[in-house]
């Protein structure tokens, strides 16, 4: 079909309704760099149905009705870079399915039906940097399930909007070099010990909107890079400042207490190397304390409902926001519009 087109870098084909391409499909088209697919009405992916494009960089079909991906499919695209394979109808990946996208750097799996991910699904994929797969069904993660990454450089993995319940330990094995983790609205229940060890160099690990009750002490043990963490939206009732003791780095936290502690005083105590606090449905009193000197005193603040009620001993309070029973607490680094006190 396309024979005479030689020296064509990119063929647009969108937004038709394409559900068949027969072998052979794109002869001819060795110089091709980029393919676009998506919008079609593709449901399968055949053997060896793009061994032709060995030049193609980037691949687009999402937006088809994908659910099934036979063997060798992607034979030929040893050079593709961005893989766009989000929003189908894929429930199941299957091991070495990508074993040919050597160079393969972003692969988007996300919106789709898939409940399942094989041992062995990433094998081939040592390039990959970014990976996204939130959206699905998935309900766990097995230990080594990202093993395959290891000979990689992948900096970002995003789990949210899926149905973990789930981990096991050695889940994030391989990891190393993970700088962000999204797993915000799943339905993981406790945080255990060394539950992120893996993850070395992770700056930014989002859990907020699971249901999470609590968090083991040592839960972010290695994670000394850590700068952003949400909590916000779980069951939490307590917020132990030793979970965070052994951070070096000043840490975003924003987390929800729902004020039903046992504790008569509903008290919650906070190390100074958290920057910035967002604590919602607070009833009680939260210390801020500097067992280093970094950040100068002591100071506590307490609320009612989240509304707040006193301020003690402020010499390290930089700012206060006050917004829809929510109360922010900024760094010295942070906008210093609206400040209080």
């Amino acid at each position: 079909m396309f024979l005479p087109l030689t020296q064509c870098t990119g063929l647009f084909l969108y937004g038709n309704e394409i559900a068949l391409l027969e072998p052979g499909a794109f002869n001819g088209l060795g110089n091709l760099t980029s393919l676009r697919l998506h919008g079609n009405k593709l449901t399968s992916l055949q053997a060896d149905m793009f061994i032709q494009l060995t030049q193609c960089r980037d691949l687009y079909l999402y937006h088809n009705d994908v659910a099934q991906i036979q063997p060798d499919a992607f034979s030929g695209l040893g050079s593709i870079i961005y893989l766009h394979l989000y929003d189908n109808k894929l429930t199941s990946l299957q091991a070495d399915m990508f074993v040919q996208l050597t160079q393969c750097q972003h692969l988007y799996l996300y919106r789709n039906e898939r409940s399942h991910v094989e041992l062995g699904t990433f094998n081939g994929l040592i390039s990959l940097t970014r990976l996204w797969l939130h959206n699905n069904s998935i309900s766990a993660l097995h230990a080594d399930m990202f093993a395959s990454l290891s000979q990689c450089q992948c900096t970002d993995v995003d789990l949210h909007n899926n149905e973990i319940s789930k981990i096991e330990p050695g889940a994030f094995n391989k990891l190393s070099l993970l700088s962000s983790l999204k797993m915000n609205r799943n339905k993981i229940s406790i945080l255990f010990k060394n539950m992120f060890a893996s993850v070395l160099r992770c700056t930014t690990l989002y859990l907020q909107d699971n249901e999470i009750t609590v968090i083991e002490f040592g839960a972010f043990n290695e994670l000394f890079l850590l700068q952003t963490l949400h909590l916000q939206g779980n069951d939490l009732t307590k917020l132990d400042y030793k979970t965070f003791a052994h951070l070096p780095h000043p840490l975003e936290l924003q987390v929800a207490l729902d004020g039903n502690s046992d504790d008569e005083d509903n008290h919650y105590v906070c190390d100074s190397w958290l920057c910035w606090l967002k604590v919602e449905k607070l009833e009680g009193s939260i210390t801020w304390s500097d067992s280093s000197s970094k950040f100068g005193l002591l100071f506590c603040l307490t609320f009612l409902g989240g509304v707040l009620q006193q301020v003690g001993k402020k010499q390290t309070l930089k700012a206060i926001f006050l917004h829809q029973k929510c109360f922010f607490i900024f760094s010295s680094k942070m906008p210093s519009k609206n400040r209080l006190g």
